[in-house]
């Protein structure tokens, strides 16, 4: 018997001529996210991937494949060899060594009831998967105290998944990220705030497999440097999830645009045009620096400049193409998530970030892009861009090294 990680892949199961690619991809991406746990070893068959644990410990290396995108799923498994000339006879001496793997795993924990879940995936063997998992429930029983078989609503469920390379027997897989392997996808700049969204977004376009890099628009001293501060470790507890651990931050001063927005614009639509200058700005940097998309945290009426109408005109005129992951997510679903990948506490630290600085009693939630573009020409919007891009400071953040903003 063997104690082994046994990996499932998800939705890249699905990728057909070009599942080979993704396979080997996350295979490295593993190997390279374990390479300091030298006692490992891999191999892979088919549709799994599997990891012998050597003298590592099982909790310590889920908690790294956790933060791997493109796992599906993933088990502590203990495998059972069998004789490749015995299945098509009897299971005899099979069932006895998987009878003993399953009443140890019943005696170390607490249940009611449990059921045994088979997978004969070797169609070698003469019994079927109702067959096995009787016959190893009717062996089990007479080895355990005040227990039942409940086939409908068990308490446990035991997993034994029977595969040419041997028996691997498990009591439930733990959920990974899905999605693609990281770097299978292209480049994509994430337009990143302090706020809750964002980061959300950040966490959904690294788990389909984009290289990100980030883009901050900053508001000093509109904003308090710890505002800055916050995005910094919203993208820094997020490195685990890339394959270097490492990103690149653009981060632009709003501070002087906002200024003349403030004095020139009509209230109403500061916000909108603010809004269409910092696309312009993103757009520009992503085709100089070759990203393929914008991403943001933005979620279809949830705020005045989010309405279909406002997000209407705020594309008006960029070209490369802008994904919202969260177009239709409600704010509990985000907030979900948010708690769940670790970020909901930092984003919700009481500094204000630039689009909340000089927000209008009664923003327009039906803007008029005649009407904006008239607003936007009081502005000398191409040098803007150009001045912001032209004083763009770049942070290379690293999970090597925490980066502090007062330091620098």
């Amino acid at each position: 018997m063997s104690d082994l990680i046994v990996i499932r892949y998800g939705e890249m199961t699905l990728k057909k001529g070009n599942y080979k690619f993704f396979l080997r991809l996350l295979e490295e991406n593993i190997k390279s996210k374990l390479s300091n746990y030298k006692s490992l070893k891999f191999f892979y068959e088919r549709l799994r991937f599997y990891i012998s644990l050597g003298e590592e410990d099982y909790n310590t290396i889920a908690k790294v494949l956790k933060c791997i995108p493109g796992i599906h799923s993933f088990a502590y498994a203990k495998m059972v060899e069998y004789d490749l000339n015995e299945v098509e006879n009897t299971l005899d001496k099979t069932f006895e060594k998987v009878v003993i793997v399953c009443v140890n795993i019943l005696n170390n924990i607490k249940y009611e009831s449990f059921k045994i879940d088979t997978n004969r995936v070797n169609k070698l063997i003469a019994y079927t998967s109702i067959q096995i998992s009787q016959e190893v429930s009717r062996k089990i029983l007479p080895k355990l105290n005040n227990t039942k078989v409940d086939v409908h609503n068990p308490s446990i469920k035991i997993i034994l998944d029977f595969r040419k390379e041997g028996v691997f027997i498990s009591s439930g897989y733990e959920l990974g990220m899905g999605g693609y392997p990281a770097g299978s996808a292209s480049k994509a700049l994430m337009m990143i705030s302090g706020g809750i969204d964002s980061c959300v977004a950040l966490y959904l376009s690294l788990k389909k497999g984009l290289k990100m890099s980030c883009i901050h628009f900053e508001s000093y001293p509109f904003t308090s440097k710890l505002s800055f501060q916050k995005v910094i470790d919203l993208i820094q507890i997020q490195l685990k999830y890339t394959l270097r651990e490492e990103m690149d931050l653009y981060v632009c001063s709003l501070y002087d645009l906002q200024n003349e927005i403030n004095n020139k614009i009509s209230n109403d639509y500061n916000v909108i045009i603010l809004r269409r200058i910092m696309y312009k700005v993103a757009s520009k940097l992503a085709i100089k620096y070759g990203f393929y998309a914008i991403i943001n945290g933005e979620s279809i009426g949830q705020v005045a400049s989010q309405t279909l109408d406002s997000i209407k005109v705020v594309n008006d005129g960029i070209s490369i193409p802008i994904i919202r992951p969260l177009a239709t997510y409600d704010k509990d679903e985000i907030i979900h998530i948010a708690r769940r990948i670790n970020t909901y506490e930092i984003s919700i630290r009481p500094y204000e970030d630039c689009c909340t600085v000089f927000v209008p009693q009664h923003p327009v939630i039906n803007p008029k892009l005649d009407y904006v573009i008239n607003e936007e020409s009081k502005l000398n919007v191409d040098e803007i861009v150009e001045k912001v891009i032209e004083n763009i400071q770049i942070i290379k953040l690293s999970s090597d090294e925490k980066y502090n903003v007062f330091k620098e």
